[in-house]
């Protein structure tokens, strides 16, 4: 496999709203076909007459918000780069986001999300060591903790009483 450039990276931007996470990936072109065509295990061109149905069900592939099947809004091409669009359906306060766009592929592949919240905007990078985040809101999050210690608690207790005879 030739690699068209010697670096590898997608960068997209991501909205968390309450029941919809809207995501704009932008990847390069010859990066995006060579993944298409890969994953195909056929070429693909993005001038191919079937080719916004092979992105959607890549997309499906490679990144997983909440098991949610994500809609296709479509794609462009803007000066170098291209973008896709994709919304996935989200309930609750939980986000669990896996970006494995490359890895396979590239072995420096490194993925970055800017996920916009209403409090602000996190960057979150990902590559083959780490291609997934989980984000809670912070009750959530102290809520799993206690949960956690009590149970903790609990075996240990159990662990450290003496046995009956």
């Amino acid at each position: 496999m030739i690699d068209v450039h010697p670096w590898h990276v997608t960068y997209a931007e991501a909205t968390w709203r309450p029941t919809v996470l809207e995501v704009a990936l932008r990847i390069d072109p010859p990066d995006l076909e060579l993944a298409l065509s890969t994953w195909m295990g056929a070429p693909v061109t993005l001038e191919d007459d079937d080719v916004e149905r092979v992105m959607h069900a890549w997309i499906h592939d490679r990144i997983h918000v909440n098991r949610a099947v994500p809609e296709w809004v479509g794609y462009e091409l803007d000066g170098p780069w291209a973008w896709l669009y994709v919304e996935y359906p989200v309930e609750g306060t939980t986000l669990r986001l896996e970006q494995r766009i490359g890895l396979t592929l590239h072995p420096g592949q490194v993925n970055t999300v800017d996920l916009r919240q209403e409090d602000g905007v996190r960057r979150l990078h990902f590559d083959a060591s780490s291609p997934l985040v989980v984000l809670m809101d912070q009750d959530e999050a102290v809520g799993i903790f206690r949960t956690w210690i009590r149970r903790s608690f609990e075996v240990t207790w159990t662990l450290a009483r003496p046995f009956e005879t």
